[in-house]
């Protein structure tokens, strides 16, 4: 027996999931943070700068708010800005 989701199921997981996209993207710019700060202690250039490589938290940062962003936003920025929908209800 399969059991089918519901709008509201699908509601919570992509709450829960885009919820959990942001607060690792908020770890990871506290670690890119700390790191750019132990960098310009140790080196006096923050990472990125004068040879000193970026670290994975400061693509991932980024990365994962644009991606908790879209995952929470996206699907009613879709519907919301899809021609085909549109036209749809342009149509008498």
């Amino acid at each position: 027996m399969s059991a089918k989701s519901s709008p509201a199921t699908a509601f919570d997981l992509r709450l829960l999931f885009g919820s959990s996209l942001l607060a690792a993207a908020g770890v990871s710019l506290e670690l890119a943070w700390l790191h750019a700060r132990e960098t310009a202690e140790l080196y006096g250039v923050i990472c990125g700068v004068g040879g000193a490589p970026h670290c994975a938290a400061c693509y991932a940062a980024p990365l994962l708010a644009w991606a908790g962003l879209s995952v929470l936003f996206g699907q009613p920025l879709r519907r919301r800005f899809d021609p085909a929908l549109q036209l749809a209800a342009l149509r008498p």
